[in-house]
């Protein structure tokens, strides 16, 4: 039995060659369409790892692609914002922009809707402590007062 080797490729027998791919516009929005599809999965998966910051870099390049046409990139930014236990409150209404904007383009969804709702209620969480804190504050600084103001008088 005679067993055959294949035989190596030589340098001075690589061709390099230059082609140049000119893309006509249905082409290229095939592609656009498809690359944003595939940010939008990566962005998706960066959200369930928890990295937003990255997953919201994928999320706006997405859009830039799309020319904001994308309903569902939209909602998942609004998501990376609400769902980020350090996102500020300017942060929060951006994401209500985003979810408004995604409920513009498909206005009969129902998840859309229940992330805006969840995003109303966290904002009014939030300002509803950050006013306690403020109450706390100003109690504290009135018993400070008036402890040693009725120091003083007695």
């Amino acid at each position: 039995m005679l067993i055959k080797f294949p035989q190596p490729i030589l340098d001075d027998e690589i061709c390099i060659k230059h082609y140049v791919v000119e893309l006509n516009s249905l082409e290229e929005d095939s592609f656009r369409y498809n690359l944003s599809n595939l940010l939008l999965s990566i962005a998706y998966t960066f959200i369930e790892l928890r990295h937003f910051t990255t997953a919201i870099g994928c999320l706006n390049e997405c859009i830039s692609l799309n020319d904001n046409n994308l309903c569902d990139s939209f909602f998942r930014r609004s998501q990376c914002h609400l769902y980020n236990k350090n996102s500020k409150n300017e942060q929060l209404y951006q994401a209500i922009i985003d979810i408004k904007k995604a409920l513009k383009i498909n206005s009969k969804n129902r998840i859309y809707r229940q992330n805006l709702d969840l995003l109303n209620k966290t904002i009014e969480k939030r300002n509803n402590r950050e006013i306690d804190r403020i109450k706390g504050k100003i109690n504290f600084l009135i018993q400070i007062y008036f402890g040693n103001f009725n120091r003083i008088f007695n």
